[in-house]
C-alpha cells in the first residue's frame, strides 16, 4: 500500500486501516499493482464529506501504478461492482471518474 504524497491519513476511523490492509491484497489481484491512497483527510471535499471525520479514502484507478492513464470505463464498472461486494454493506463506494472513493458508513445497510 502506498500513500501518495500529501495523503493525510492520521486519525482515521478505526475500521479504515484493517480494511485498507485487506483491500491492498484485493487491489493487487484486480488492478495488478498495490493500492495507492490519494486522499484521506486532505483534498477538496464538501463539508458533509466522510473524509472530514476520517471515514473516507480515495483510491487511484490507473491502468498501471505509474501510467497516469485511467482504467477503461468497462473495466471500471466491473471493478466497482466487485469492490462493493468485497467491502460489504457498511461501506459506500463511488466511482469519481479519476479515482474510487470509499467510506465507512456503519449506519448504511444498502448502497
Amino acid at each position: 500500500m502506498i500513500l501518495v504524497k500529501g495523503a493525510r491519513v492520521e486519525d482515521m476511523h478505526k475500521e479504515m486501516w484493517p480494511m485498507a490492509v485487506r483491500l491492498d491484497l484485493w487491489w493487487r489481484k484486480y488492478f495488478g499493482y498495490e493500492l495507492h491512497i490519494t486522499s484521506g483527510k486532505n483534498g477538496k471535499h464538501s463539508k458533509a464529506s466522510d473524509h472530514n471525520w476520517g471515514g473516507g479514502l480515495d483510491l487511484r484507478t490507473w491502468t498501471t501504478a505509474i501510467s497516469g492513464e485511467q482504467t477503461s470505463s468497462t473495466k471500471r464498472r466491473e471493478l466497482l461492482n466487485r469492490l462493493k461486494r468485497f467491502l460489504g454493506k457498511h461501506w459506500f463506494v463511488l466511482d469519481e471518474g479519476t479515482h474510487f472513493h470509499i467510506s465507512y458508513r456503519p449506519q448504511d445497510t444498502n448502497q
